[in-house]
């Protein structure tokens, strides 16, 4: 019994696993809300749709996230599309009775009083939608479902009902535990056996374990593994060599060094065949090997984009770009080509615009670099207004 998993310690082993979408997320962009897209939503609904994408945001970007402007994809990796097709609110009174004790002189006493109760309860229901830009699929997809309530009490009269907002924003917040894992991935903790005996040493190593010093407890339990061999005059069996190779083989794990960590197995499984630990010990090794393959290909994958975009972002043009080839003596017909042939990113708001002017840019370059963001073609109201200053 005494290398029975019952009977032994065990070391916590974590498993860190990849966002459920299968990429990792660095940028997104919100879809247009559901009541913009085709009025579904009724006010209620289209009001909570709003604040719980702003607690949304706020999680992102607390996280690390970029949050794109809507209909500017980009940059994004991702689409998070959302509908709350139920938020309402419900409030009711009720009243119980409460013991109070009162002080009276030296004295005390107990009395009953009534109570009364202001409950608010908010019934939220939503669906939460992630789509890979990169495939332009859904890579995942979840229904929500919340009933926060808040109750007020008072032994002095009608309370005040707790307010809705703060109650449906629990719900909002509560929603966050839930697609966390799907957006940003989540860590498993697996517990393998330690066996901790006086035999080969074992119990040294597992006082090294149990102080934190992993690398101190890995050297014991290899010099452990390469000294314990069967002794019947000292009673040590195939089980305790299986117990020391086993040892070995989760500090490994620890480490994330699974390749180590099937060797010690194996040496396990050989001196004890039928030992369930070890075999549970190498299921699990296997499994994590597996998820830590693929947390390493999305991270690659990540890595490989994130690239991409710092490209793709040198070679854009910008205004600075067009306000230095026009002050280097380009002619407007080769900056027009130039933007004409270009990724770009331009600021063409009104007062940005009336800056480019001062700084010589003719009517016709910067009614290129409207047409290529999307705006409109300003080129004769500037011509006009410098008309009108002459």
């Amino acid at each position: 019994m005494r290398y029975s998993s019952a009977f032994n310690p065990s070391v916590t082993v974590e498993v860190e696993h990849p966002p459920g979408v299968g990429f990792v997320v660095e940028e997104v962009v919100f879809a247009e809300e559901s009541g913009a897209r085709g009025g579904r939503s009724r006010a209620a609904e289209a009001g909570c749709e709003a604040e719980w994408v702003q607690v949304l945001t706020e999680w992102l970007v607390d996280r690390g996230v970029r949050v794109g402007r809507r209909g500017d994809e980009r940059y994004a990796d991702a689409v998070i599309a959302v509908n709350v097709t139920r938020c309402e609110t419900e409030q009711d009174r009720s009243e119980g009775s409460k013991e109070i004790v009162e002080r009276v002189g030296d004295n005390t006493r107990r009395r009953t009083v009534t109570e009364h109760h202001a409950r608010t309860r908010v019934t939220f229901r939503a669906t939460f939608e992630v789509t890979d830009l990169s495939t332009g699929l859904v890579a995942a997809s979840r229904t929500l479902a919340y009933e926060p309530e808040m109750t007020v009490s008072s032994v002095k009269g009608l309370p005040e009902f707790p307010s809705p907002g703060v109650v449906a924003r629990r719900a909002y917040h509560r929603t966050i535990d839930d697609i966390a894992p799907f957006v940003f991935g989540w860590v498993d903790a697996r517990k393998l056996v330690f066996f901790d005996d006086e035999r080969c040493g074992l119990n040294m190593a597992h006082r090294a374990v149990k102080s934190g010093d992993y690398e101190r407890a890995l050297e014991i339990s290899i010099a452990n593994a390469g000294s314990c061999e069967p002794d019947p005059g000292a009673d040590v069996t195939g089980r305790d060599v299986a117990a020391a190779h086993h040892n070995v083989g989760v500090l490994h794990v620890v480490q994330g060094d699974f390749e180590s960590a099937m060797e010690s197995f194996e040496r396990a499984r050989a001196a004890d065949p039928g030992n369930g630990s070890v075999r549970e010990a190498i299921r699990e090794t296997i499994s994590a090997e597996a998820v830590a393959a693929e947390l390493r290909s999305v991270e690659a994958a990540a890595a490989a984009r994130e690239q991409r975009r710092l490209a793709e972002e040198e070679s854009v043009l910008r205004n600075a770009d067009i306000v230095a080839m026009v002050k280097n003596g380009l002619s407007d017909q080769v900056v027009i080509e130039v933007i004409g042939t270009s990724a770009v990113d331009f600021d063409v708001s009104p007062a940005t615009l009336a800056q480019l002017a001062e700084e010589g840019l003719s009517a016709a370059v910067i009614a290129a670099m409207v047409r290529r963001a999307g705006g409109s073609d300003p080129e004769a109201g500037i011509a006009g207004g410098r008309r009108r200053e002459s």
